[in-house]
């Protein structure tokens, strides 16, 4: 999993400055702003596709290639509803992220069948304690959001909360593809 970060490092910067540029053109053309959405969103969507490929060719031991139409399903199936859990409750946006981490670490370990997920809670304290440990860190997310928004504001404060986002996300989701991986027997199904 070290190599996935030679990806994921610059993934995490460039995803940031986008939605940070993104911050730009929302100060600046308020007239399109369900363009800035989908704009917004597509850069989610892909940062996503890019993070789960790296994980899953880290996983199988092979160098990054084009992810498979199930991560690119997946990571945008996985966009769509927690900003739409988002935009409805905050609290369901919370759980729709938390949920969908073991979901993306099936995916991500090469086993994208709700069997995978089952199986990482064969190890009932590694998986209560992963589930614990994501809910905690979706609520300091979302209490760093607050305090940036209120201390920082601005284009910087898109950029710091993407980068935190960012490695928050990476370390969330290789801890559960390396739980599935390992529940499972550490085969890594081919694309």
């Amino acid at each position: 999993m070290r190599r996935a970060w030679r990806v994921l490092a610059p993934l995490i910067v460039v995803e940031s400055l986008a939605q940070a540029a993104r911050g730009l053109l929302a100060a600046a053309w308020s007239a399109g702003l369900l363009a800035i959405v989908a704009v917004s969103a597509v850069a989610t969507a892909g940062g996503l596709v890019i993070l789960v490929a790296a994980l899953r060719d880290a996983a199988a031991g092979r160098p990054l290639a084009a992810p498979g139409a199930l991560v690119v399903v997946a990571s945008v199936v996985v966009v769509v509803v927690v900003s739409a859990a988002a935009v409805a409750n905050p609290i369901a946006g919370g759980v729709a992220l938390v949920v969908a981490l073991p979901a993306l670490g099936a995916v991500a370990s090469g086993r994208p069948h709700p069997r995978a997920m089952a199986a990482a809670f064969r190890r009932p304290v590694s998986a209560v304690l992963a589930v614990v440990v994501s809910v905690v860190v979706v609520l300091l997310l979302a209490v760093a959001s607050a305090l940036l928004g209120f201390f920082v504001t601005g284009v910087w404060s898109a950029a710091i909360l993407w980068l935190i986002d960012g490695v928050a996300a990476c370390l969330l989701l290789m801890w559960w593809t390396s739980l599935i991986r390992s529940a499972s027997g550490g085969r890594v199904a081919d694309r």
